[in-house]
């Protein structure tokens, strides 16, 4: 049978994921109530992605008092080959007196499942609140209040993950949560109610052939997280290990958002010829483009509708300046230097929205370079004048190994 589309089931809304996404090799058909692992009983929906669906379940093993954690159900075809496992356990595995480790969400257990599309990895882990992309489409406001501890934070975790010898490769704001106060201790119905009573919406196809059993009998809509979060101490997690890699072990290719993609890899893949090597600087360039995209609401580059890989690199050469001779060879005359429309010092000023705008300048000049080997590390970053006054832990030592 061919591949089912969106088109194939009548609308069930903007807010819960498409039904066709519901087949074998892609997501589990999840209920409410449903107990997993002989141990995890799901009362609400968290979330969404497009390898996973993520819910609020109570650990019945939990007998000092109630307890909740997220599970993350990873669609099917992902099964064996899902490296988010071994890098969480190699995590764990490591020293947790570094002060970036608790601005990672830990994995504190794994199963699998096996159900109607296929055996799917489940992963176990402590309840967060909403992406930071959700808070700061809602509220940017208190999101650039607190800018400086905020991506203090954030390099703070990124640093412990290189000192791990682990590079996350997909830092953007979808993945990185905002803490709540935890839920555990709470009886059933409070803990749902603080998401709001579970809404459910039928699944329908046009045709009936395609009503299979690979289709749950309802879909959830994520519960709400936002009012949860403590808007004047905003303590953040990084998310989503998926594409995150062994320094050892580079990828052949990375597929991170096009408006935080690092031009090197946007080189690579343009030329055909992945020539120049991934890095944990990768992770650098990622925090330049979110300081810059929270400072000024816009993304670096890419911000247009229709945008592509060249597109984005011809804004960054206007932008940053012409690209390393050796990778014009590469690319071809066509991508030879352009004209500078404007400077990143000019944009920054037109469009920053927080104070301190020499202070961000100078760090994001510093960050936001083409060459990687000419980027500094994360401990640099964290040494920055400009985040004197975030109320982050204390700057780790730095460590060879960074």
């Amino acid at each position: 049978m061919e591949p089912l589309s969106p088109l194939d089931f009548y609308f069930a809304g903007p807010e819960v994921e498409s039904p066709d996404r519901y087949r074998p090799g892609g997501y589990h058909p999840v209920h409410l109530g449903d107990v997993y692992h002989q141990r995890y009983r799901v009362i609400h929906k968290l979330g969404f992605g497009t390898y996973s669906t993520v819910w609020l379940a109570r650990d019945l093993h939990s007998t000092s008092q109630t307890r909740y954690v997220a599970l993350k159900f990873a669609v099917a075809e992902l099964t064996g080959k899902n490296g988010e496992i071994k890098i969480h356990r190699h995590l764990v595995s490591q020293s947790v007196t570094h002060p970036g480790s608790g601005r990672i969400l830990a994995l504190l257990d794994h199963f699998r499942v096996q159900g109607v599309n296929g055996e799917h990895d489940v992963l176990v882990s402590q309840v967060v609140g909403p992406q930071l992309e959700a808070m700061f489409n809602d509220n940017p406001t208190v999101i650039q209040q607190s800018i400086k501890s905020l991506m203090h934070q954030v390099a703070l975790g990124i640093s412990f993950l290189h000192h791990c010898g682990v590079v996350h490769a997909d830092l953007h704001k979808c993945n990185i949560a905002l803490e709540i106060p935890t839920l555990d201790g709470a009886d059933e119905e409070r803990a749902m109610m603080t998401l709001e009573v579970p809404q459910c919406v039928p699944v329908f196809a046009r045709n009936q052939q395609h009503q299979t059993n690979s289709l749950p009998k309802y879909l959830v809509i994520p519960g709400n997280l936002m009012d949860c979060v403590k808007q004047d101490d905003i303590h953040v997690k990084i998310i989503d290990f998926g594409e995150a890699f062994f320094s050892a072990e580079e990828p052949r290719d990375l597929r991170s958002p096009l408006q935080v993609r690092p031009p090197e890899a946007l080189v690579n893949h343009l030329s055909m010829l992945p020539k120049i090597k991934y890095d944990r600087r990768i992770d650098v360039w990622s925090i330049g483009c979110l300081i810059y995209e929270l400072a000024t609401s816009y993304p670096l580059v890419g911000g247009a509708y229709h945008c592509d890989e060249a597109k984005v690199l011809r804004e960054l050469t206007t932008l940053l300046g012409p690209l390393p001779q050796e990778w014009i060879d590469l690319l071809g005359e066509s991508h030879s230097p352009s004209d500078r429309d404007t400077s990143l010092n000019q944009r920054i000023q037109l469009a920053s929205e927080i104070g301190d705008t020499p202070g961000l300048i100078a760090l994001l000049q510093k960050i936001l370079v083409l060459e990687p080997l000419r980027r500094p590390e994360v401990s640099d970053i964290l040494d920055d004048l400009w985040f004197v006054g975030s109320s982050s832990p204390a700057t780790p030592s730095r460590s060879t190994s960074e």
